[in-house]
């Protein structure tokens, strides 16, 4: 419970500081830098970093806080983006790549 709450306060900051909900920083940075690092991949090589927090509904008038996706462009694919998806307690639950970027991200699973 208190995690929840910590989360939601978290989201309601990072919902109110960056341009269309997005962040530079997020409170994923470390486990995801750890899971990349795994696969080879070197964090620092990423540009144009974003986090967005999802939302889903659980009422016709009501949502709740279900994790971030995170957006990155590797330099080695300057048009492609690497996408992660991450649950509530920062776990990867999807990696995927986009727009011609092809990394391996194999042993995440």
């Amino acid at each position: 419970m208190i995690f929840k709450m910590m989360s939601l306060a978290l989201l309601a900051g990072l919902v109110a500081c960056g341009p269309a909900n997005k962040v530079a920083h997020g409170p994923c940075d470390q486990a995801l830098e750890a899971d990349l690092k795994s696969c080879g991949i070197d964090s620092s090589s990423l540009r144009e970093r974003d986090w967005v927090p999802e939302m889903r509904p659980t009422s016709p008038n009501r949502e709740e806080f279900s994790g971030y996706q995170f957006y990155a462009e590797p330099a080695a694919c300057p048009r492609g983006q690497l996408v992660a998806r991450l649950d509530v307690e920062c776990r990867i639950t999807q990696v995927y790549t986009r727009g011609g970027c092809n990394i391996s991200t194999e042993r995440l699973n």
